[in-house]
């Protein structure tokens, strides 16, 4: 079974007027019919289709062409399309054909202003009509001021321009094109309606051919199958960040092991250096004490290879009768220690 979805459910309103509060209030209230209380609780009908909490339009497309007008009345809509922004809703403005004086400002208040490629759109400073007083002239002017500063802030918000150049192009006045309004970021795209489109019409979805459906399911099938190849390469990449992990334990414990054998190395020819010089020091301590009772000749320590000489007891062993009883008597000690320590 096949289900077919409606995407990008969305609303649209029009300014199509002068920016008066007869107007504002209009849209107003077509906007509530949209995406107000009601419209959630009884069903907002549109032909066939029915606007309630579980399919309610998530998109609102407001189109501009309008001279401008009333500073106060414009503010009511502008700040109702913010209002809908920090609901979730996402504002589209189309400047079909022309976005003037406060319509312009309406238009900032959009996620995306668009611009058809014949579009205007004009700026200028606070304009105002008093008679009375020089007193109620300064009000007047004071009132314009303030306004002028609120306005400035809003350009300078939504384009990134500094206030005081958004002022120099408000007091002369300036227009834009599509493509100047592109420039200095008071639009984000020029969008054109003579070129043919390959979106699928809504009757197409509700109702589609044999052809379409079989589309349909294959667009479905190649996004499964794209789907687990994603998760198999991710499964890969887990593994081989898990091996590299390993790998780089290893070089640096055989890094580690390396340096502790090099050590060991070091030390052991250390070692080895200390014994031979110990082995001839005793060598030659005891050639001194034999000289100095009177027997000469070197003495060579024994070791394991049984090589060495023991000089004490070959002297005894070469002596016999009364010279070697007179040796032994006289070298008793030292012959009886070596008997422990010597081999012959």
């Amino acid at each position: 079974m096949s289900i077919i979805s409606i995407e990008n459910k969305s609303g649209k309103i029009r300014l199509k007027d002068a920016v008066v509060q007869p107007v504002m209030d209009d849209l107003i209230e077509q906007i509530g019919r949209l995406f107000g209380a009601s419209a959630a609780q009884s069903g907002e009908y549109t032909g066939e289709l029915t606007n309630c909490l579980e399919n309610a339009v998530d998109e609102l497309e407001i189109e501009i062409h309008s001279p401008g007008g009333s500073i106060f009345d414009g503010f009511t809509l502008y700040n109702e399309l913010l209002g809908l922004r920090q609901r979730g809703v996402k504002v589209t403005a189309t400047i079909n054909t022309l976005a003037a004086s406060m319509a312009s400002v309406i238009a900032m208040a959009a996620d995306v202003i668009r611009i058809v490629p014949n579009g205007q759109i004009m700026i200028h400073e606070a304009q105002t009509g008093v008679r009375g007083t020089a007193e109620d002239l300064r009000k007047a002017a004071d009132q314009a001021e303030r306004m002028n500063v609120q306005l400035a802030e809003i350009y300078s918000k939504r384009t990134g321009m500094d206030e005081e150049e958004v002022r120099e192009m408000m007091r002369a006045e300036t227009w834009f094109d599509a493509k100047s309004a592109m420039e200095k970021k008071f639009a984000d795209e020029i969008v054109s309606f003579d070129s043919p489109s390959n979106a699928m019409s809504i009757l197409a979805k509700l109702f589609p051919g044999n052809d379409q459906v079989a589309q349909l399911e294959a667009q479905v099938a190649e996004n499964d199958t794209l789907r687990a190849e994603l998760i198999e390469a991710q499964a890969k990449v887990n593994e081989l960040t898990a091996l590299a992990e390993v790998n780089a334990k290893l070089q640096a414990d055989l890094t580690e092991v390396s340096e502790k054998a090099t050590a060991l190395e070091a030390k052991v020819s250390e070692l080895e250096t200390v014994a031979s010089t110990s082995q001839e020091v005793v060598a030659n301590k005891a050639a001194e004490l034999l000289a100095a009772q009177g027997h000469g000749g070197a003495v060579a320590l024994a070791t394991e290879s049984n090589q060495a000489a023991q000089t004490l007891l070959d002297q005894f062993a070469a002596l016999k009768g009364e010279e070697a009883t007179a040796f032994f008597n006289q070298n008793r000690t030292a012959i009886l220690a070596e008997q422990g320590r010597y081999r012959v």
